[in-house]
């Protein structure tokens, strides 16, 4: 009778974890372990069960908590396939926990006993498991947290050192190798949805170490099972993936259409906080082509939805794109309204550090009109002077107004770039694509920052920094002295 009436909660408590009922879920499956069992696989399910549901509700210690029994259970019954499948739940909620060492001896575990039962289905999931312990061990920062992803770009942050750096790579390089091996089984078994997952993995591994060439060449592969599959969502994350790639390979146009066939696909799912997301894409990548109408049209779609999903960080962001875009395009008037507003966003949320980088920005675009209300005073009273019986149209002026821009981003930039540039100022010279690909050195830092503060509108992986680096190095380039005469 107990089997049975403890058979009956677990089977309901699963139904319900399945239809997103996962508090229900979690209570009937309690019920069933009270009710109790003498079947040792039934009660390693109803913890398994548990420790999932815990998972997907971010509840990591309780999930752990249920996994470590399940683990314990299988070790006491001499469950070989059991422990390794319980290992990997527990190096699963030691991941999340980010308790990397534990987690990485867990998944290492759970590979040795599927190698010795040469259970191959089991091995590629180990595999997998070990791979994304250490990719995400790679990612992860020794600094504190930051409040917030956007306030961090405003200010300059410490580095770690070479030896963390060194030591990063060398943990991202052996994720590399059990993707890679994974890739390889998954392929044998003709599992296509795992090996599209391992694809778009490998790819960011790859993409973190710099190799932007192998990256392009998995998410190739990722979109193309994506849509034999017809995931859309794998679809939408391998075009951003696949942009993010091509602009650091200085294949800006390439870039520009995966953001493009994203937003398709965004607006395919209509979901408005990823059409949000492909806008603000689209924005960046036209400003570093410096098609700033583009620009704008895109940045204004992202802020008009920002507002509307009421995401005041992604609001924040889009002024302060808006700003720019504005002032590239001469258009100084309007990024000062921009500018304004994200002053007002950044004192409604209370952010000071997010607050000195607006109002600094601020203050730079009001001495840019005042430096061209003198400029154009100057220029008339020449005009007066070299024609006085006559009136004269101003001749026409190459647009400073892209210099503009660069002027204020790159001040507000500079000491940060300064800091954490390893090329030497005498390098100024070398290729855009170079500077481009001199930059993914610090990407590994970049990219071990704690998660921001939730920000729909705003994609994970945007292009803020690399414009920053991209338009000082252009403005380097395109100042060029004056031949003197001979």
């Amino acid at each position: 009778m107990e089997d049975n009436r403890c058979l009956a909660l677990a089977s309901e408590g699963e139904r319900l974890c399945k239809t997103g009922e996962l508090a229900a879920g979690i209570e009937k499956l309690r019920q069933a372990l009270e009710a109790g069992t003498l079947d040792s696989r039934l009660r390693g399910a109803i913890l398994a069960q548990l420790g999932n549901a815990h998972f997907m509700l971010g509840q990591y210690d309780d999930s752990l908590k249920y996994h470590q029994q399940d683990l314990d259970l299988a070790r006491r019954e001499g469950d070989g396939t059991n422990e390794a499948k319980a290992l990997g739940n527990v190096a699963n909620a030691l991941k999340a926990l980010r308790r990397f060492p534990e987690a990485v001896s867990c998944a290492e575990l759970q590979l040795s006993l599927c190698r010795q039962t040469t259970d191959k289905v089991g091995e590629s999931r180990a595999l997998y498991t070990l791979a994304c312990v250490l990719h995400l061990q790679a990612k992860q920062s020794p600094r504190s947290s930051e409040s917030d992803q956007f306030a961090s770009e405003l200010r300059d942050d410490s580095s770690p050192s070479a030896a963390e750096n060194d030591q990063m790579r060398v943990v991202l390089g052996r994720a590399v190798e059990c993707y890679r091996e994974n890739l390889a089984m998954l392929r044998g078994l003709s599992d296509r949805e795992a090996e599209g997952r391992t694809l778009g993995n490998l790819g960011n591994a790859l993409y973190l170490l710099g190799d932007f060439a192998g990256a392009i060449e998995c998410h190739t592969q990722r979109l193309e099972i994506a849509r034999e599959l017809n995931d859309v969502q794998a679809e939408r994350r391998a075009l951003n993936n696949l942009g993010n790639a091509h602009v650091f390979q200085g294949e800006f146009a390439q870039a520009a259409e995966c953001y493009a066939r994203s937003l398709a696909v965004s607006e395919q799912l209509g979901q408005r906080s990823l059409v949000a997301q492909a806008c603000f894409n689209l924005g960046n990548i036209h400003m570093i082509l410096q098609d700033f109408d583009r620009a704008v049209h895109f940045y204004q779609r992202h802020l008009t939805i920002a507002r509307e999903l009421r995401d005041t960080i992604g609001e924040a962001r889009a002024c302060w794109s808006l700003s720019n875009a504005m002032a590239a395009k001469g258009a100084l008037a309007d990024a000062i309204q921009f500018a304004e507003q994200h002053v007002a966003l950044a004192k409604q949320r209370n952010d000071p550090e997010e607050l000195a980088g607006a109002q600094e920005r601020l203050r730079h675009l009001q001495e840019s009109v005042e430096r061209q209300k003198k400029r154009m005073s100057m220029e008339q009273l020449e005009l007066v002077r070299l024609t006085p019986d006559k009136k004269l149209p101003l001749g026409q002026r190459q647009d400073q107004s892209a210099d503009e821009f660069l002027d204020i981003l790159v001040r507000m930039q500079g000491e940060r770039m300064d800091d954490q540039r390893y090329c030497r100022r005498d390098e100024d010279q070398e290729s855009l694509i170079d500077m481009i690909a001199k930059s993914q050195r610090h990407r590994l830092e970049d990219q071990r920052a704690a998660a921001p503060p939730q920000a729909p509108t705003v994609p994970d992986e945007d292009l803020l920094s690399m414009i920053a680096r991209i338009q000082s190095k252009r403005l380097d380039e395109q100042r060029a002295e004056m031949p003197k005469s001979s």
